[in-house]
């Protein structure tokens, strides 16, 4: 769900004007460069990372005047490609806004209930 999110919060940003700047690592987990440097996935994030950062500080990056930019970066080889940052939904299989937030929803529900477990061990206040 946390890349559902992160790429709903992303289109609907540069959808209003933000320039946005994202990247999705296909099969990777959540602060996965951070957790396991070994992979070639997490050297190509670090890259990735660092060259966004040189144009935010020296000029030419995603947000010199060259609007929001967005990138999908396959498991396996690494191959990248652009994806449109404003249509993120729709363009790596989230769904719009209004769908991903019934979703959302219906898991917070579902842990309410008790159906998955995780609120078992969370206090009730």
């Amino acid at each position: 769900m946390l890349h559902d999110e992160a790429a709903v919060v992303a289109g609907r940003m540069a959808g209003q004007g933000v320039v946005v700047g994202w990247w999705c690592f296909e099969a990777m987990p959540h602060c996965f460069a951070l957790m396991l440097d070994h992979l070639r996935a997490s050297g190509r994030c670090f890259e990735e990372w660092a060259a966004w950062a040189r144009g935010c500080v020296e000029g030419g990056g995603v947000v010199e005047g060259r609007g929001s930019r967005g990138w999908f970066v396959e498991a396996g080889m690494g191959d990248k490609r652009e994806v449109d940052v404003g249509g993120l939904g729709g363009e790596v299989g989230v769904g719009g806004f209004e769908e991903v937030l019934g979703r959302m929803r219906e898991a917070r529900g579902r842990r309410a209930r008790g159906e998955e477990g995780e609120m078992k061990a969370l206090p009730k206040l």
